[in-house]
Protein backbone atom coordinates (compact mmCIF):
# COMPACT_ATOMS: atom_id res chain seq x y z
CA UNK A 1 0.00 0.00 0.00
CA UNK A 2 1.38 3.43 -0.78
CA UNK A 3 1.20 5.80 1.66
CA UNK A 4 2.48 8.75 0.16
CA UNK A 5 0.02 10.27 -2.11
CA UNK A 6 -2.04 11.06 1.64
CA UNK A 7 -1.00 14.30 2.92
CA UNK A 8 -1.41 13.37 6.74
CA UNK A 9 0.64 10.29 5.84
CA UNK A 10 4.14 9.97 7.39
CA UNK A 11 5.45 9.14 3.90
CA UNK A 12 4.03 12.13 2.43
CA UNK A 13 5.23 14.61 5.27
CA UNK A 14 9.25 13.06 5.23
CA UNK A 15 9.26 13.39 1.43
CA UNK A 16 8.01 17.15 1.87
CA UNK A 17 10.05 17.71 4.75
CA UNK A 18 13.21 16.06 2.07
CA UNK A 19 12.12 18.44 -0.34
CA UNK A 20 12.02 21.52 1.96
CA UNK A 21 15.52 20.81 2.55
CA UNK A 22 16.75 20.32 -0.88
CA UNK A 23 15.28 23.90 -1.49
CA UNK A 24 17.25 25.46 1.26
CA UNK A 25 20.65 23.74 0.28
CA UNK A 26 19.30 25.22 -3.73
CA UNK A 27 18.51 28.77 -2.78
CA UNK A 28 19.87 29.21 0.18
CA UNK A 29 18.07 30.34 3.81
CA UNK A 30 14.96 31.68 3.47
CA UNK A 31 14.06 35.40 3.68
CA UNK A 32 10.76 36.51 5.38
CA UNK A 33 9.27 39.81 4.56
CA UNK A 34 6.35 41.48 6.14
CA UNK A 35 3.80 43.85 4.69
CA UNK A 36 1.83 46.51 6.29
CA UNK A 37 -1.61 47.66 5.39
CA UNK A 38 -3.14 50.83 6.36
CA UNK A 39 -6.35 49.73 5.14
CA UNK A 40 -8.17 53.06 3.70
CA UNK A 41 -11.18 51.16 3.19
CA UNK A 42 -11.58 51.19 7.33
CA UNK A 43 -10.77 55.11 7.69
CA UNK A 44 -14.50 56.88 7.53
CA UNK A 45 -12.93 60.41 7.54
CA UNK A 46 -10.53 59.37 4.37
CA UNK A 47 -13.49 57.67 2.61
CA UNK A 48 -15.92 60.89 2.87
CA UNK A 49 -13.07 63.25 1.77
CA UNK A 50 -12.37 61.18 -0.98
CA UNK A 51 -15.95 60.91 -2.17
CA UNK A 52 -16.65 64.96 -1.18
CA UNK A 53 -13.28 65.19 -3.82
CA UNK A 54 -14.48 62.94 -6.51
CA UNK A 55 -18.29 61.82 -6.53
CA UNK A 56 -18.75 64.85 -9.66
CA UNK A 57 -15.90 63.21 -11.17
CA UNK A 58 -17.23 59.51 -10.76
CA UNK A 59 -21.14 60.72 -11.40
CA UNK A 60 -22.42 59.16 -8.30
CA UNK A 61 -25.55 59.81 -7.27
CA UNK A 62 -25.52 57.84 -4.21
CA UNK A 63 -24.94 59.11 -1.04
CA UNK A 64 -22.18 58.39 1.08
CA UNK A 65 -24.10 55.97 3.97
CA UNK A 66 -25.57 54.21 0.95
CA UNK A 67 -21.73 53.79 -1.06
CA UNK A 68 -21.17 49.58 -1.77
CA UNK A 69 -17.81 48.18 -1.20
CA UNK A 70 -16.59 48.40 -4.94
CA UNK A 71 -17.82 52.16 -4.98
CA UNK A 72 -14.92 52.98 -2.13
CA UNK A 73 -12.29 50.42 -3.97
CA UNK A 74 -12.58 53.03 -7.17
CA UNK A 75 -12.54 55.88 -4.94
CA UNK A 76 -9.67 54.35 -3.30
CA UNK A 77 -7.38 52.78 -6.12
CA UNK A 78 -8.14 56.51 -8.37
CA UNK A 79 -6.69 58.79 -6.12
CA UNK A 80 -3.61 57.20 -4.38
CA UNK A 81 -1.63 60.09 -3.78
CA UNK A 82 -4.62 61.63 -1.15
CA UNK A 83 -4.30 58.58 0.47
CA UNK A 84 -0.62 58.49 1.06
CA UNK A 85 -0.63 61.90 2.33
CA UNK A 86 -3.52 60.98 5.05
CA UNK A 87 -1.15 57.85 5.56
CA UNK A 88 1.77 60.00 6.30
Amino acid sequence: MDLSRLYTSFDYLSQLGKYVFVVIQWLGSPTFSITFTSVESKWHPLLKYLYDLNSKKFGLKISFDKLEPKHLANLIQCDPITCAQHYN
